[in-house]
């Protein structure tokens, strides 16, 4: 007897799904993450490329995640059903490579070794900043293994000036520098994503089910994982004719640029924006700010728009206007092109955008805490990837580490609590704005040494306890 084609029957029953966390999608997850570690840096910094991580929609992501759906997923689905990775596998690999993102570029690596030698090379050509440092008695194992005990015996360090130049002599030698402080920090990253993760756990409710945020950026990459139908060769989104109108022409338009930087002479570059610095050099328009008078068109910026609540894309639009606006008037009465008092703004700003969050979920949070407490009762409800009590506990341990590690490091016990809670703030308020606005490329403008700034500015003392 001929037993009939299942996989063809319009009445077939589906297969058992497969689990999300397979051996594929980790595997495949591992490969992504290893290939972003291993090229950022090079790109970055030896070829000084455009950078692989540098935003909140990684190029590096997009780029690896789409190959995948179109050289790979795409044919195994249109010819091998069964071997396909489904929407869970392509979420789980994709989720992989956004968290490696945090490591290896603007997240971390560009900027901590660059802290930990620039004031050092600072040093070595100013003497104030050498007197500074040497007054912070900072520990040892914050920095590299340097020769000498003095800031000025550091910065002249062959490891300091290979860094700043790119020639370092013995590069084995280097690596072996780096262990000390590569080890201490990790006492303070680890904790730190270790609160990120279990705030992540905590705000999911809340902002996703209560408030119903908008999330544009996920939309993106929710149109790269969806997985096809079987038989299908793409998703719903890539069927579509249109986007592979919109890819063709973006592509062209990158293509022709990218070759025009190589090729001036013959290939005619295509503009993609303007500049009117040069021009707008009288009243009012020379105040406004430069980004006002030069800007540039990103596709994806436009891409991810059209995710975003009308209300929002217009604030966005309205409120930069209107501070230019306010500028050119500014200027043109006092003739004073430094807008004062902006920073203090915005950090006043953080203030109140994180009182509204806290004041939006006030009955989410008392969920949380009640739960913390005494435990889940069964009508309560519950996060599906982990129990409230256990989310809320292991912050509150990370941040017992970070203030730990920061006193050990010289800080007094009320300056440690502050920058903590002053740094996972930041983390917070800037991922709302994020989840509500869809901007590629978000930043908030608050040190977290500005409260001992005001504190010192209104008489409080020291500038840091």
């Amino acid at each position: 007897m001929i037993e009939p084609d299942t996989d063809r029957l319009p009445f077939a029953q589906p297969a058992r799904a497969r689990s999300p966390v397979s051996w594929r999608s980790v595997g495949l997850g591992l490969v992504g993450v290893s290939i972003i570690s291993v090229l950022t840096p090079f790109n970055d910094y030896a070829l000084n490329n455009t950078p692989m991580v540098g935003n909140n929609l990684p190029l590096s992501v997009v780029l690896l995640t789409f190959t995948l759906a179109v050289l790979i997923n795409g044919p195994l689905s249109r010819f091998k059903p069964r071997l396909a990775l489904s929407a869970g596998e392509m979420t789980v690999l994709f989720s992989m490579m956004l968290v490696a993102c945090a490591v290896p570029s603007a997240g971390l690596l560009r900027y901590l070794p660059a802290m930990l030698i620039t004031p050092l090379s600072i040093a070595s050509s100013n003497p104030e900043a050498a007197s500074l440092i040497d007054k912070a008695h900072l520990p040892w194992w914050l920095f590299p293994s340097f020769t000498g005990e003095t800031s000025r015996e550091w910065s002249n360090d062959p490891l300091v000036s290979g860094f700043v130049t790119r020639a370092v002599d013995g590069p084995w030698d280097a690596m072996r520098a780096w262990v000390v402080p590569v080890l201490a920090w990790a006492g303070l990253i680890f904790p730190l994503y270790g609160a990120l993760l279990f705030i992540v756990v905590l705000l999911r409710r809340q902002w996703v089910e209560n408030e119903r945020l908008a999330f544009p950026l996920a939309q993106v990459g929710l149109s790269l994982v969806e997985a096809p139908a079987p038989g299908r060769f793409f998703n719903q989104v890539m069927s579509r004719r249109s986007f592979w109108i919109a890819f063709g022409v973006v592509f062209a338009f990158h293509l022709i640029n990218g070759l025009s930087n190589y090729f001036p002479t013959t290939v005619p570059k295509i503009p993609l924006g303007f500049d009117f610095k040069s021009t707008f050099t009288e009243a009012p328009l020379m105040y406004a700010g430069a980004s006002f008078k030069a800007a540039t068109l990103f596709f994806i910026v436009i891409g991810a728009t059209y995710f975003i609540p009308s209300s929002i894309a217009f604030s966005l639009w309205f409120f930069y206007v209107l501070l230019q606006v306010w500028a050119m008037a500014a200027g043109t009465m006092t003739g004073e092109t430094h807008l004062a008092g902006i920073a203090d703004q915005h950090a006043g700003a953080i203030a109140a955008f994180a009182i509204s969050i806290a004041w939006i979920g006030r009955h989410h949070w008392a969920l949380i805490l009640r739960q913390a407490f005494r435990g889940r009762r069964p009508d309560e409800p519950a996060d599906p990837y982990l129990p409230y009590p256990l989310a809320f506990w292991g912050l509150v341990l990370c941040v017992l580490i970070m203030i730990a590690w920061l006193m050990l490091a010289g800080c007094s016990a009320l300056a440690a609590s502050v920058i903590v809670f002053s740094l996972l703030l930041l983390f917070v308020v800037l991922t709302r704005v994020i989840a509500e606005s869809g901007l590629i490329h978000g930043m908030l403008i608050a040190p977290l040494t500005k409260p001992w700034e005001l504190l010192s500015f209104y008489g409080a003392g020291k500038l840091i306890p």
